[in-house]
């Protein structure tokens, strides 16, 4: 009976430990990502949910299981080609983007990851309806193996 129950305490404490585990601000996210190019970036993370260029600037969005990116729309006019770029306070405005709320999902987290010239330059974590996030569990799961 003792073997059991110390049996259970482990199992227990191995999966308290993995639902606990500690968050990625997004503050950490950007300094790991910083510099990378867009090959690294991919190499951890995998490939994009979407994917939008502008002059010589990227940006890939990433998203978590139970976000929903937007659709990819491919515009006939490419000079129209527009998204926006929404920084956390304290974070410059990026050249040639407006500043309003990026792709956005009903639920989840949407990583996005700025690109100029190739190397990324910033990141940034959006949750439902566009809000903009320090840190989130589902951020978390999108961005760990790259930054770990």
């Amino acid at each position: 009976m003792r073997v059991f129950w110390s049996v259970s305490g482990v199992v227990l404490l191995a999966v308290m430990s993995c639902t606990m585990a500690p968050q990625i601000p997004v503050s950490t996210a950007r300094t790991k990502l910083a510099g990378l190019t867009q090959t690294e970036v991919q190499a951890c993370m995998g490939a994009p949910a979407l994917m939008q260029s502008r002059g010589g600037t990227t940006l890939y969005t990433y998203s978590s299981a139970r976000a929903q990116p937007p659709p990819i729309v491919t515009p006939t006019d490419l000079t129209s080609v527009n998204f926006n770029y929404a920084p956390l306070s304290g974070d410059p405005p990026m050249p040639g983007l407006g500043e309003g709320e990026g792709p956005v999902s009903p639920a989840g987290c949407l990583v996005n990851v700025v690109f100029n010239s190739g190397k990324a330059r910033t990141v940034t974590y959006v949750g439902p309806g566009g809000k903009l996030l320090a840190q989130a569990p589902e951020c978390t799961e999108v961005v760990q193996r790259c930054v770990h």
